[in-house]
């Protein structure tokens, strides 16, 4: 919560659990986490959407602190999140938004296609890897069962991302980890 408020206050954010909701696209308290709507009554949920609108008007009053491109961003996702709502399908929505950022580069004119074809490459490689580590878990299960110590993809890139974020200090101890869920 520490880091969250310095950023807030950074960027002129008065109220950064309602930021945070607003990121989210959920409730969310520092001292609950997430909260869960399906649990509150009718006049619990219309007091949080008038405390919600009250507590947009003050956030959205000190936009030009805000990064734009943190603005682009979340209005980029809430167009590809509608999108999908309205079409019924599953998208990944952060493959689609890095696409088009890879396209967007490529139109620069100084190594731009160099970098569209470096994230293009990239991509198969990660494809290519899913795919190997995929198919040799399956082996592995089926050879040796739940005694197989091979890991999945995703379990290598979870390790990974928290070793990451815990090098740079992100991961603290005694946050709820489940906060950002969806």
């Amino acid at each position: 919560m520490v880091t969250l408020n310095a950023i807030g206050h950074e960027w002129g954010v008065r109220d950064v659990e309602f930021f945070a909701s607003l990121q989210l696209i959920r409730p969310f308290s520092s001292k609950k986490g997430i909260i869960d709507t399906k649990k509150l009554s009718r006049k619990d949920m219309i007091n949080i959407h008038l405390m919600a609108k009250k507590r947009a008007q003050k956030v959205l009053s000190h936009t030009m602190t805000i990064p734009r491109h943190l603005i682009f961003v979340g209005r980029n996702m809430n167009l590809v999140r509608a999108n999908n709502k309205d079409l019924g399908s599953t998208v990944n929505r952060v493959g689609i938004l890095a696409e088009y950022a890879a396209k967007g580069s490529s139109l620069r004119k100084e190594k731009g296609r160099f970098y569209y074809w470096h994230y293009k490459m990239n991509i198969f490689g990660l494809a290519m890897y899913y795919q190997w580590k995929s198919l040799w878990k399956s082996v592995n299960d089926s050879i040796f069962g739940e005694n197989s110590r091979v890991t999945s993809f995703e379990e290598d890139i979870e390790k990974q991302m928290e070793k990451f974020a815990k090098d740079i200090g992100l991961i603290v101890e005694g946050v709820d980890e489940t906060m950002f869920d969806a």
